[in-house]
């Protein structure tokens, strides 16, 4: 077994962390923050527009830590994305190691190498961080609506889609919110509840793989599905991205409807009464 002293393991880090450097740009993957740190998104400083919509809600404190939350579960969903291509081309294909049992028949035995582990691992993980970045666009939109929420309420994302009055559906934004939330969104989170709340996605290879050993159709179509995560995450890292700023929008498109209905009441209040 090789040793390694604590500059050496330190040095490791460093290594494991520049190809993964590699692979967010060989993948294009991106997060809020972007990979040169300016937090651009379409044109918009995010930070700031962030503060410019839930000041009104939350103090700066507060506001701080929301959108350092968002930023990084962001990271996150970008740094297990890239764990996925990393491992992705080293997981060991049942197909690649055929035992023929007679001219008729074969065996494919799934000796899982550690790069199927770990890939297995950080899609069950991966799935996870994208229900939490979501989770926390419904807290951001629940903030705007508080009147819909009792109190102390869990609240998630679709519950806080389906939650927003009738009167903002025209806007664009809540247009494309509520396009995903019946979509894109409920498709990832059924995938995600059968993971976490009834069995692994490893449990589930490997129980596929006892009924489908002998049977190559099977599984060339479950190993496909497999390799296939690392392209879904990237999309859905693509989702949060776009979904935060689309939020943003929406949500400055509510404040300015609000203050406008203000106005009008204001002014029909103080209108002297006809003679």
């Amino acid at each position: 077994m090789v040793e390694f002293k604590d500059m050496d393991r330190y040095e490791l880090i460093w290594e494991y962390q520049s190809a993964i450097n590699e692979i967010y740009t060989q993948e294009n993957l991106s997060c809020l923050r972007g990979l040169d740190n300016k937090c651009f998104i379409n044109n918009r400083q995010i930070v700031s527009s962030f503060f410019e919509v839930a000041g009104k809600y939350k103090s700066n404190k507060d506001c701080i830590e929301l959108i350092d939350e968002f930023i990084f579960i962001s990271d996150e969903i970008m740094y297990f994305t890239a764990q996925l291509f990393l491992h992705k081309p080293y997981i060991n294909n049942p197909l690649d190691q055929e035992v023929f049992i007679n001219e008729s028949s074969s065996l494919f035995p799934n000796n899982q190498n550690i790069a199927a582990k770990r890939y297995f691992m950080f899609v069950d993980i991966t799935f996870e961080k994208i229900y939490n970045f979501w989770n926390r666009v419904g807290n951001l939109i629940a903030l705007f609506f508080q009147e819909k929420f009792k109190a102390n309420e869990k609240i998630y994302f679709d519950r806080a889609v389906d939650k927003v009055p009738v009167e903002f559906h025209e806007i664009e934004g809540y247009k494309r919110l509520k396009h995903f939330r019946e979509n894109e969104y409920k498709t990832m989170n059924g995938k995600r509840k059968d993971i976490v709340h009834n069995i692994s996605l490893d449990t589930v290879f490997r129980q596929q793989h006892i009924e489908n050993a002998t049977n190559r159709d099977e599984m060339k179509k479950w190993f496909d599905e497999i390799i296939s995560f690392a392209e879904y995450f990237k999309t859905q890292m693509l989702y949060t991205i776009e979904g935060f700023d689309n939020t943003l929008s929406f949500l400055e498109e509510v404040e300015k409807i609000k203050c406008q209905q203000q106005l009008e009441t204001q002014t029909t209040k103080t209108e002297p009464p006809s003679a």
